[in-house]
């Protein structure tokens, strides 16, 4: 088809790019950047992994502060439809200005390897609190921090845009400036929600096949297990945040399972243990 030609026309010009734009000893670069730049910003370490792009800590001279870079993953340059899907987190980022999401600050999509630039967060993610706290956290606390992550998806819906894959890992936490944070407790960071590489524009946004990847299993919506994709919308981020909020007060997810396979058969065919039998403490709201 002519979409596919264009596509092919596409992926010649970026692989040209590479080749010709880069000095020789740059080109092989490209797999380890660690020390180059991209665009004026030093990259210095890898912070970040994910489906699309990998994430970097790197430092910008002009403004002599340190940010984050995310990149393509070099298999996204070659494929058309998931390189449309990183363009489209840009877009999505770009839309969004709130303090409960981590600010885009700049990103160049004509580049043979696009990039964007974020502002760096120097704080663990959720799930890396998680996994070290190794167990329920405080209800008011768990509450508390819940109620500003659900302020900045709801935000984020009001702009149009549907994050998809909500989870632990995907909300950086900032410490707080306040000299008695003992960064122990939640109450000792703000969230910061970041990683909209499978977010839905409501509003202008032509899908394309990379929105079937339905997310990470343990928190993610029964439409998103399913691939309904016409089902799927802002009820799936606020699934998403309940089964967040689930393990942060019991210290398991909602539908934990050996494997991929059996978190998915325990999403569709069964209810979770209620938080207030794994609790007494636990409000009946909860």
């Amino acid at each position: 088809s002519d979409d596919q030609i264009i596509d092919a026309a596409d992926i010649i010009r970026r692989l040209d790019n590479l080749w010709l734009n880069r000095p020789p000893d740059a080109v092989g670069s490209f797999f380890d950047p660690v020390g180059s730049t991209v665009g004026r910003y030093v990259l210095e370490r890898v912070i970040g992994r994910g489906a699309f792009g990998v994430v970097y800590k790197a430092y910008d001279p002009d403004l002599r502060r340190a940010v984050a870079i995310k990149i393509p993953r070099p298999d996204v340059l070659l494929d058309c439809d998931r390189l449309t899907r990183f363009e489209s987190e840009i877009q999505a980022c770009a839309r969004l200005d709130h303090p409960g999401i981590v600010p885009l600050y700049e990103a160049d999509l004509s580049r043979a390897v696009p990039f964007m630039a974020s502002a760096y967060c120097p704080g663990p993610n959720l799930q890396q609190w998680m996994d070290e706290s190794a167990g329920p956290c405080a209800i008011g606390a768990a509450v508390s921090f819940l109620e500003k992550v659900a302020r900045a998806v709801h935000f984020a819906h009001e702009h149009g845009v549907v994050h998809r894959d909500l989870k632990p890992g995907n909300i950086l936490l900032l410490p707080n400036e306040s000299p008695s944070s003992s960064l122990t407790t939640l109450n000792d960071f703000q969230p910061r929600l970041t990683d909209f590489g499978l977010a839905q524009i409501t509003h202008g946004l032509h899908e394309t096949q990379s929105s079937l990847i339905i997310g990470t299993p343990l928190y993610m919506s029964p439409e998103q297990a399913e691939s309904r994709s016409d089902d799927i919308g802002p009820g799936s981020d606020i699934f998403g945040l309940g089964a967040i909020l689930y393990h942060l007060l019991t210290g398991v997810a909602p539908f934990a399972a050996r494997n991929y396979a059996a978190v998915l058969l325990r999403l569709r065919e069964e209810t979770p243990v209620p938080v207030s039998a794994m609790r007494a403490d636990a409000d009946g709201d909860l």
